[in-house]
């Protein structure tokens, strides 16, 4: 029996290709989205649009304009996105006042070693071994200064 040839498939166009198959007008619309997914994310097609100053039916032309079935779909893209460009720093940022440095750090380095395939164990080592250069100038607004030993090891 013959083997017929089955040319390959054209690989569908990358958002980036798809950004530019928009109008101007949408991709001025789109643009603050892509560069700051986090501030996004979790707005529903209303607030989005509303963020946007257009209304949600352009929003969600766009969205299927960009390959995506559904709005729910283009949300899980820009989470993903968030959790792609998210930093550890992101993540010490965003929780407010620090009550607990040692607990602050871990929370980051948690987050942020998962991806790399590493482990982590913490501990607090000394909560006041730094106590005396806490009477310099330097260190005036300073309440504590904590030693904290983490080993990171990788998996495997």
């Amino acid at each position: 029996m013959k083997r017929r040839h089955v040319p390959p498939q054209a690989s569908a166009p990358s958002l980036a290709e798809r950004i530019e198959l928009l109008s101007a007008k949408r991709q001025e619309i789109i643009r603050p989205i892509l560069e700051h997914p986090r501030d996004y994310v979790l707005l529903s097609v209303r607030a989005m649009a509303m963020r946007l100053h257009t209304d949600p039916a352009t929003v969600v032309r766009i969205v299927r304009g960009l390959g995506f079935a559904s709005y729910r779909d283009f949300q899980r893209h820009l989470h993903d996105l968030s959790i792609a460009f998210a930093t550890s720093l992101d993540t010490m940022q965003s929780g407010g006042r620090v009550t607990s440095m040692p607990a602050y750090v871990r929370d980051a380095l948690e987050q942020a070693l998962p991806g790399l395939g590493c482990t982590l164990s913490y501990e607090e080592i000394d909560p006041d071994i730094f106590g005396e250069e806490l009477d310099e100038p330097a260190y005036a607004d300073v309440e504590r200064i904590a030693a904290v030993g983490a080993v990171i090891r990788k998996k495997g």
